[in-house]
């Protein structure tokens, strides 16, 4: 998918968050030359980004997990609070 289709498509369904496994995907989706892993700073068309460690073992010697919790703390907060307003 290139970066304009992925655009139209977070306009169009608006999720809360988007994770990418790859530096690259991320690079051409969020328009940074070398994105650093985690949450970054601007959103994507409303939706938390956050870089991860791709999990595939070819990518082993780049893999961390900080990241990969601080994408599941939001998602639980997220979960939390829809939980607590229903």
């Amino acid at each position: 998918m290139d970066a304009e289709s992925l655009h139209a498509k977070l306009r169009r369904h608006r999720p809360a968050a988007i994770a990418f496994t790859s530096k690259n995907a991320a690079s051409l989706a969020l328009g940074i030359r070398a994105p650093a892993y985690g949450r970054q700073a601007d959103p994507l068309e409303g939706a938390i980004a956050f870089v991860l460690a791709s999990p595939s073992g070819r990518a082993r010697s780049f893999w961390t997990l900080e990241p990969w919790r601080e994408a599941a703390a939001f998602v639980a907060a997220r979960r939390a609070a829809r939980e607590r307003a229903a």
